[in-house]
């Protein structure tokens, strides 16, 4: 199980996006309002349907000792811009 969080989380198009193809890919449910892939197989399949919206879309995994629950998260970037920002803000401790 994966928990998969997109930025920027104010998108709903983008969130759609990747809850539809998590679905088409092979699995996916909503646990807690958090959308969950059964695999890193199905996510990386996934990847492939959302890069036809947003063609600079990237995942990364979440360091596992950053996890307080012991459950694997990939954050899911809309673009190289995204990334940066969140970057920026987690350097600054927001």
């Amino acid at each position: 199980m994966i928990r998969v969080r997109p930025f920027p989380p104010s998108d709903p198009d983008f969130s759609a996006r990747i809850h539809d193809a998590i679905g088409r890919a092979g699995g996916s449910r909503s646990i807690d309002h958090e959308l969950v892939a059964d695999s890193e197989a199905v996510l990386r399949r996934a990847l492939g349907y959302i890069r036809a919206a947003y063609p600079d879309v990237w995942i990364k995994r979440q360091d596992r000792m950053a996890s307080f629950d012991g459950v694997e998260a990939w954050y899911t970037f809309r673009d190289q811009a995204v990334a940066g920002r969140s970057r920026e803000r987690r350097d600054r401790g927001e």
